[in-house]
């Protein structure tokens, strides 16, 4: 649909929910990455590397460094830091 402002709204709305259900770490860390992707779509590279950060950091923490997911998410957070 082309629309990237309300992909990040719901999104986050995704993030609500989840941020209140134990023992999902996994699932938030995949959707921060999502909002990392819109957020750079929309060129907003600042906030696009504090959620991949932040991403990156729950994917660690959740025993996840060899998932595909966990390095896409350092991927697309590097080409953040170029922009």
């Amino acid at each position: 649909m082309n629309d990237l402002e309300k992909g990040l709204k719901l999104l986050k709305k995704a993030l609500k929910i989840y941020n209140n259900v134990p023992g999902q770490q996994s699932t938030i860390a995949g959707i921060e990455a999502q909002m990392g992707v819109m957020y750079y779509m929309l060129g907003n590279y600042s906030d696009s590397y504090n959620i991949f950060k932040s991403s990156v950091a729950k994917f660690r923490a959740g025993g996840e460094k060899k998932s595909a997911l966990f390095g896409i998410a350092l991927n697309q957070m590097g080409l953040a830091c170029v922009q």
